[in-house]
């Protein structure tokens, strides 16, 4: 299910349209927020004809006459549903046709000056407040909130940061991962004369993190708008292309196991408190999987070679009068009978239903100071 949100500047213009429709159907977008797109309301219908008949589409012109915001999606995929719409603002519940994947996809598009979008944080904290299920707030806030989000122009002064720093500590969010580029919109202009910032942005809430912990969300080249792009993937994503990590019971017993994880909590460094329980689990988590891998990492394996090695042991002639083979015959034995309960216990984990309760191990508070 591929997701995103692109501030599109603009939606009138017949060879812009054929290049956004080209873009919807290259990148097999799902759900997509086209913001900014300056369509009177009389000229929607026959816009939207244009971007393909398989595209459902809400917009906010009761709140915004201009239509700054089209929310799309391909309803032979999802069902998707706005449950609150305003001039900056739209909710929506999307829910997979299979129900497998359901989640709050919120899009921004905030005013331009900063007096302007302080309705838009009272929002965006009060859907946070009533949001129980995973939720992503994404699209073009017009807004920065660190020194490094603008290249040339004016200085980034703190009045221009503190809304937004003010939102993500009350609001208990971390800012999506990200990749691809860092800037977000520029003015185009040459040489010195280019500004670049970082306005457009995707925050989650802790759901959102528990659920979809390896989705990034790609900032993609600006194309026909000056905006980039923010799409990303909820069903193939994977960190690095590899299977994510299931922690193995087994660990507990390791004697390295509660230093490892004391060790691996302290590293974790973040200004902002959800991001740094964010950044320590995923310490946590790297630790975990690197002492998984280094001593129980294919147990099965070590089964079979420790039943060809007593079968070999047991097959020597001198095992009836040579105390050394008697001993290595039982040290084998022991190993085996190790080996076989942590390879049992890594199937049976494995063979619970997927859909379980999962139970997290977090160290002692003692330990974690």
């Amino acid at each position: 299910m591929i997701v995103g949100s692109w501030n599109v500047r603009g939606l009138n213009d017949p060879s812009k349209i054929k290049e956004i429709k080209h873009f919807l159907a290259e990148k097999k977008m799902t759900v997509c927020a086209l913001l900014e797109t300056r369509v009177r309301s009389s000229n929607m219908l026959k816009v939207q004809r244009k971007l393909g008949g398989f595209w459902s589409w809400c917009c906010n012109y009761s709140s915004s006459p201009r239509g700054r915001m089209w929310v799309g999606w391909q309803a032979a995929e999802v069902c998707l549903r706005v449950v609150k719409q305003s001039e900056q603002v739209m909710v929506s519940e999307v829910t997979s046709l299979d129900a497998t994947v359901e989640f709050i996809f919120v899009s921004v598009y905030g005013l331009h000056t900063i007096n302007d979008r302080k309705s838009l944080w009272i929002e965006l904290l009060e859907v946070i407040a009533n949001c129980d299920k995973p939720c992503i707030i994404i699209g073009d806030f017009n807004a920065i909130y660190q020194v490094d989000d603008r290249v040339n122009g004016a200085m980034v002064s703190e009045a221009e940061t503190q809304d937004m720093e003010d939102f993500i500590q009350r609001g208990n969010v971390i800012e999506a991962p990200s990749m691809g580029f860092y800037y977000s919109w520029s003015n185009k202009g040459l040489g010195t004369s280019r500004i670049a910032s970082r306005i457009d942005r995707a925050f989650v809430n802790a759901q959102w993190m528990t659920q979809f912990p390896e989705v990034k969300v790609n900032y993609l080249p600006n194309g026909v708008s000056d905006h980039s792009p923010l799409i990303f993937d909820l069903v193939n994503s994977r960190e690095d292309g590899s299977r994510p990590f299931r922690f193995n019971n087994i660990l507990c017993e390791h004697k390295d196991f509660e230093e490892t994880v004391t060790t691996a909590w302290r590293e974790g460094q973040e200004r902002y408190k959800m991001k740094l329980v964010w950044n320590k689990l995923k310490k946590v988590k790297v630790a975990l999987k690197a002492l998984h891998t280094r001593h129980y990492s294919q147990a099965h394996l070590k089964v079979e070679e420790l039943r060809r090695r007593l079968a070999a042991i047991q097959a020597l002639p001198q095992i009836q009068h040579d105390e050394r083979v008697q001993i290595d015959e039982k040290e084998c034995c022991e190993q085996l009978r190790y080996w076989s309960r942590i390879d049992d216990s890594i199937i049976r984990q494995k063979s619970r239903i997927t859909g379980c309760r999962k139970v997290i191990l977090i160290p002692s508070s003692s330990s974690l100071q």
